[in-house]
């Protein structure tokens, strides 16, 4: 498939995100799943769907979206944060800059919003977390969609 170069127009900056070259990649991907993974089983429990398919309309048990945000917030390390953030915007330029520290420090300041929202796009471009990601691998879990969600709630799984 080789290396995908998407430019993206996100609030005021214009984005370019180049993916990852394969190695790179699986560091990134390996470090996002050990930040996000415990409180994304938490989250998964979470949902409640009673015709087997998840929508905005399905019914959410917020006592374990609670728990979840909890688990990631209590997994934080600032440091690492930051050092995570700024390896996924290893192949990011913002209006046709690279980004180093002060570069990062600059477009960024007070756009907290809009760092997420590149974030996001960062993740997307990758597909650390779709169908070809780390989803993928999920397809295997019994009860979770192609889309990495699922299906029915994983207390009722049996």
């Amino acid at each position: 498939m080789g290396i995908q170069t998407v430019t993206k127009k996100i609030d005021d900056l214009t984005v370019i995100i180049s993916s990852f070259p394969a190695r790179e990649g699986l560091q990134i991907q390996t470090r996002l799943v050990k930040l996000v993974a415990p409180s994304l089983c938490s989250l998964m429990d979470a949902v409640d769907s009673k015709d087997g398919k998840v929508s905005l309309q399905t019914d959410i048990n917020m006592s374990l979206i609670k728990g979840a945000i909890e688990e990631l917030v209590k997994r934080l390390d600032e440091d690492e944060v930051l050092s995570l953030i700024l390896a996924l915007f290893r192949y990011v330029k913002v209006d046709g800059k690279e980004l180093d520290e002060t570069a990062f420090d600059l477009a960024f300041a007070s756009s907290y919003f809009t760092l997420y929202k590149v974030i996001w796009e960062v993740i997307l471009v990758n597909r650390f977390f779709g169908k070809d990601g780390i989803g993928k691998a999920t397809l295997s879990i019994k009860g979770v969609t192609a889309g990495g969600v699922p299906s029915t709630p994983r207390s009722q799984k049996g």
